[in-house]
């Protein structure tokens, strides 16, 4: 995979102090691809459960619409959504971490939640 030039919360960041927000279009195009990946994840039977700003990253093309290509990163605390399943049923009390791998809560997985 080729070097990142920045991760999606940087960027936000970035527009933020420049006052520049996404356009329509340029959220779209990102989201549009985030939410493909995760659909392919979900028919293999993954589930990331840490996805968040920090983990999309960005790098420049101008031949991508918006001007940003975006790779999913972090599948450390991923696992199988039957691994999911049962880990609802067995650690109801513990909904935050899977086999001692941690997640944000904030950014927790539909699966997980």
């Amino acid at each position: 995979m080729e070097k990142a030039d920045c991760t999606l919360l940087d960027e936000i960041y970035k527009r933020k102090g420049k006052r520049q927000p996404y356009t329509s279009e340029e959220l779209f195009s990102l989201w549009k691809i985030i939410i493909d990946v995760f659909a392919y994840c979900s028919l293999c039977g993954i589930s990331h459960n840490d996805i968040k700003p920090s983990n999309i990253l960005l790098i420049k093309s101008s031949d991508a619409p918006g001007g940003s290509i975006c790779k999913i990163s972090d599948f450390g605390t991923s696992m199988s959504l039957t691994e999911t399943r049962n880990m609802q049923l067995n650690m109801k009390d513990n909904m935050f971490t899977n086999n001692n791998k941690f997640m944000t809560p904030l950014y927790a997985s539909p699966n997980i939640c």
